[in-house]
């Protein structure tokens, strides 16, 4: 699939995985919306990129950024929901409400506030709901896609804290409702499934002290990892993804086999 015009929103956009997945897309020629809560490093007079100060965990953030991509190209093909911040490695007992509610607004919160602001630019796309369900069926022409970007905490309950499993597992289960509901209407939603990844999520999470005994209870599954892979790896994952128009409701490890163990 060529992504050259094609209208991209990424969040996280300014680090990590996001500037990856960002690069890759403007070597193909997409436009594309770059959503971050912080400023980009270095502005940039390129047509095809638009930078958007958005707080994902804010409703009227999300919904006014999806707005502003919409009026200034006339929609949205893409939706990639890469921004994610990380707990302390708590126990559920030991989890506060700030903690908890922090980390479900940016890790679940803000993708489903995105979604539901991206969907209906998606429907409103030529081509109606399929009817029936036989092996005849066509479907309808390809609306738009959503890449999710969960963790090795979505399918296990010994990667992180209580906050951050939650919300994983959360958006994991967004991702397969969403990819069933609309799987008649053009829209595709995918999920990428990062095992320990070379980025500044730790530092960018703002917590000051981790929970070391609750990290500790968490050892012996991480001494388990493989490795750790690169930003670029997860970014041509969620490329790949988003350019894959058969693929529905898949949900692709880049985590040097972790999840194979």
């Amino acid at each position: 699939m060529s992504f050259k015009d094609k209208i991209v929103i990424v969040t996280g956009a300014n680090n990590g995985i996001g500037a990856a997945t960002v690069a890759l897309f403007a070597a193909e020629g997409a436009k594309i919306a770059c959503l971050d809560i912080r400023e980009p490093a270095t502005a940039t007079s390129d047509p095809n990129r638009l930078d958007i100060k958005c707080n994902v965990s804010s409703q009227e953030d999300a919904e006014a950024a999806v707005k502003q991509v919409v009026d200034k190209w006339g929609g949205i093909d893409i939706l990639c929901n890469v921004a994610g911040i990380t707990d302390k490695f708590e126990r559920v007992s030991d989890t506060s409400n700030d903690q908890l509610t922090r980390v479900m607004s940016v890790n679940f919160n803000g993708p489903f506030y995105l979604m539901r602001a991206a969907i209906p630019h998606f429907l409103s796309k030529p081509g109606g709901p399929v009817e029936g369900t036989g092996s005849s069926t066509k479907l309808p022409p390809h609306k738009g896609t959503i890449v999710n970007v969960c963790s090795f905490a979505a399918v296990s309950g010994a990667a992180a804290g209580a906050a951050y499993t939650a919300s994983k597992h959360a958006l994991l289960g967004l991702s397969r409702n969403t990819a069933w509901m609309y799987r008649l209407e053009g829209i595709r939603c995918n999920v990428i499934i990062p095992g320990g990844v070379a980025t500044n999520i730790m530092a960018n999470s703002g917590n000051e002290k981790f929970d070391m005994s609750g990290y500790m209870s968490l050892k012996l599954a991480h001494d388990t990892m493989p490795g750790i892979v690169w930003p670029d790896d997860v970014a041509r994952a969620i490329v790949f993804l988003a350019g894959a128009n058969g693929i529905n409701g898949a949900e692709l490890t880049v985590d040097q086999g972790w999840r194979a163990m």
